[in-house]
């Protein structure tokens, strides 16, 4: 009998192949195994043909795990796979998919940096000063880095195939105190190949998304940032989150904002910014100033 885990590893094999072809990310594929674990633990020896949603009410339908499992099905009803008669989950709408809102004061991230280890700090400080994604980071490269133009240049990024504006390098700015915090790191490293990985775990191998994710996990439940009851966890990608907050604060343009988080459309930048009630009263009093100068000017001359 052809089992919900049987059809877990046919979907994962024939995504491998797809990663070997250039097809498909290895990270698409780390993504969609993390998902998929869930449905392997809660139905892995159920009939795969038989399978509905009503089985499985001990399972969390997030937004992810509702993409991972249509795209599973999918994929096996198609005719190339056949593993499956027909798709039960076709008319399964996925969750909202809820948007991050947190951000960090400056004393919430003194506390995170304090409550991490070394290497943790060094990748915060880096994360936060780019506003860049956390995979992009983590899986810097040392000749990823333009020394002399400031600059990280990385040709395979997310999204990078459904852009329409042509863009086929993501183009990542440093600033002085994150270059001269690279430029520590790699002489500690003693001039590494430009294909040698900047984080590395403990092994000495590229840090992974999950080892990433322990870190944090760490870092925030030491630095008291994890309450019980809290609705939204701090994660790496809160860095992201507060970097574009408080870049609009000190008067970032939308438009150049999106240019340097690697968005195609300001509108997407807008799901970023997260500004207060303070925030706007100071941008109003900002606006007023302005007017006010240009006024006194205007009386002076006439």
């Amino acid at each position: 009998m052809f089992r919900v885990t049987n059809l877990i590893d046919s979907f994962t094999d024939a995504l491998k192949v797809r990663v070997k072809l250039g097809q498909a990310e290895q990270s698409t594929l780390v993504w969609y195994t993390g998902q998929l674990k869930k449905l392997r633990t809660a139905a892995g020896d159920f009939p795969a043909a038989d399978l509905r949603a009503h089985h499985l009410v001990a399972v969390e339908f997030t937004y992810h795990f509702v993409r991972a499992l249509k795209a599973l099905y999918k994929w096996a009803a198609d005719e190339d796979a056949a593993l499956v008669p027909r798709d039960p989950f076709r008319k399964l709408k996925p969750p909202p998919c809820g948007e991050r809102q947190r951000i960090l004061s400056r004393a919430e991230m003194r506390e995170l940096y304090l409550a991490s280890e070394a290497s943790h700090q060094r990748f915060l400080f880096v994360l936060s000063r780019t506003i860049a994604r956390p995979g992009e980071i983590r899986g810097l490269k040392w000749g990823d880095i333009q020394w002399d133009r400031r600059l990280i240049t990385l040709r395979k990024f997310k999204g990078k195939k459904r852009r329409t504006d042509g863009v086929k390098v993501r183009t990542i700015p440093l600033d002085k105190a994150a270059l001269r915090m690279l430029r520590n790191l790699h002489r500690r490293a003693g001039s590494p190949t430009p294909d040698a990985p900047v984080w590395k775990d403990r092994f000495g191998k590229q840090l992974t998304s999950n080892g990433l994710r322990c870190r944090m996990r760490r870092a925030r439940l030491k630095a008291g940032l994890d309450p019980e009851g809290v609705e939204e966890r701090v994660v790496c990608y809160t860095m992201r989150h507060t970097g574009a907050t408080n870049a609009t604060r000190k008067g970032v343009t939308d438009t150049t904002l999106a240019k340097v988080m690697g968005h195609s459309r300001s509108s997407t930048t807008n799901r970023y910014q997260h500004l207060a009630g303070d925030d706007l009263v100071n941008a109003i009093d900002r606006a007023s100033a302005r007017s006010r100068s240009g006024l006194s000017r205007s009386a002076s001359s006439s």
